[in-house]
């Protein structure tokens, strides 16, 4: 099982497929595995598909939170680094999805293209 350090955050991910990077973020309370079944297969025919633990989640680490979004944001930008991946396709579910926003906010240069599913911009509704 691949685990990868990120600005002292140990974290965990599954990889499969080659070609362009594809990264799949879970929801809140769910972890990489969660890809692994459905989606993987399918795209790892044509992409390379990175599946990260996000902080807190599955085997990765679960430092002492709170946690933020534009926090785990800068983790997947870390975990880009780490993996050697300049820029990818990003989907985002749920809790994901947000993370994933902020990455394309923060980190563009990092996102080919961005998958929203499920999700929401604002943890806290406004009103």
């Amino acid at each position: 099982m691949p685990y990868i350090q990120v600005d002292g955050l140990r974290m965990h991910y599954l990889a499969r497929g080659v070609g362009p990077a594809v990264v799949l973020l879970h929801g809140l309370g769910s972890c990489a595995e969660d890809w692994f079944l459905l989606q993987a297969p399918a795209l790892s025919q044509r992409y390379r598909v990175l599946m990260p633990d996000q902080r807190g989640h599955g085997r990765s680490d679960k430092p002492p939170g709170p946690y933020t979004v534009h926090q785990m944001a800068d983790d997947v930008a870390g975990f880009l680094d780490a993996t050697g991946t300049g820029s990818a396709h990003v989907v985002g579910l749920s809790l994901g999805g947000a993370v994933a926003q902020v990455l394309a906010v923060w980190h563009p240069e990092r996102v080919r293209s961005l998958v929203l599913v499920n999700t929401f911009a604002y943890l806290r509704p406004k009103a």
